[in-house]
């Protein structure tokens, strides 16, 4: 009997078989923002926060979307937001020193309406630091910003002139700030604020933009020298110190003994004479050559 029964079990539980997790039900309402923020520069108040546009099941939003602002005491508030990538921003001047700009935020899709945000506050202060203006320069290591005065600073960065209010780097007391994380023939814009404390900045001091070229020639190739017979003729170098040289180039009496860049560090010359002299040029990724190293 025990074994009809256990029998039986089992092939019910067979038949019945483990189904899968029902799917998620498609939902046409659209995801809430999440974590706002908030900041004083100068004489306005700036809420920013990031934002994929996707309904709360996850599947991308293609219609448009439209942001709301709502107040403790007033009625929503439609946003034209600036936005770059996922990072959505708006300004409000400030009208009234001491006063608490305080807001929640939700999103609308056609007639279907977001969660609504947590609170985001600030008390604004009339005392922040004065803007301070900054100059660029391009070096071989990247862009140098430079300023006068010997102090902290916020550094803005972006791909136009509609740099998110995100803090790309802070320099420490100091007049200059070197970014290395650019590439040759990308456009940067940068803005600086001296910060008065976590919420609280200067006025943004004037945009300036840029494109990173690469001008600079690397440095010669090393230690070269000549093995030479009767007939012909070897030249031999060791690699220039620079990082970014994609090969070289070798003259004969001042003209290219070949027409391409050499990968090797060495050629050889089937038609040597007697007094003939050779350079040697390194030439980086963007074209650069560098200052000649000779040998005879």
């Amino acid at each position: 009997m025990k074994k009809v029964f256990s029998l039986l079990f089992i092939f019910i539980f067979v038949s019945c078989g483990i189904k899968g997790y029902p799917e998620q039900p498609v939902s046409y309402k659209p995801s809430p923002i999440k974590n706002p923020k908030v900041k004083q520069q100068g004489n306005k108040v700036v809420f920013f926060w990031k934002y994929s546009p996707r309904y709360e099941d996850g599947r991308p939003i293609e219609k448009p979307v439209e942001f709301f602002a709502l107040s403790f005491d007033k009625n929503p508030i439609k946003l034209n937001p600036k936005h770059t990538k996922d990072i959505y921003w708006f300004e409000e001047p400030i009208k009234h020193l001491k006063k608490t700009y305080c807001y929640r935020f939700f999103v609308k899709v056609g007639k279907r309406y977001s969660e609504l945000s947590d609170y985001t506050c600030i008390r604004v202060e009339g005392d922040y630091p004065p803007s301070i203006p900054f100059n660029l320069k391009l070096t071989e290591e990247g862009i140098l910003l430079m300023w006068q005065i010997k102090t902290t600073v916020n550094i803005y960065k972006g791909n136009s002139r509609l740099v998110p209010p995100i803090v790309y780097k802070t320099s420490q007391n100091d007049t200059k700030f070197l970014d290395i994380e650019v590439k040759t023939q990308n456009r940067y814009c940068y803005y600086i604020t001296v910060p008065k404390n976590k919420y609280v900045e200067g006025m943004p001091s004037k945009m300036i933009c840029t494109s990173y070229v690469d001008i600079f020639p690397p440095e010669p190739p090393t230690d070269a020298f000549i093995y030479k017979t009767k007939n012909f003729a070897i030249i031999f170098w060791d690699d220039s110190p620079s990082k970014d040289v994609k090969g070289y180039k070798v003259y004969k009496n001042k003209k290219p003994l070949v027409d391409f860049i050499l990968d090797t560090y060495y050629i050889k010359d089937n038609n040597y004479k007697e007094g003939d002299i050779y350079y040697i040029t390194a030439v980086d990724n963007a074209g650069n050559e560098s200052k000649p190293v000779i040998v005879r």
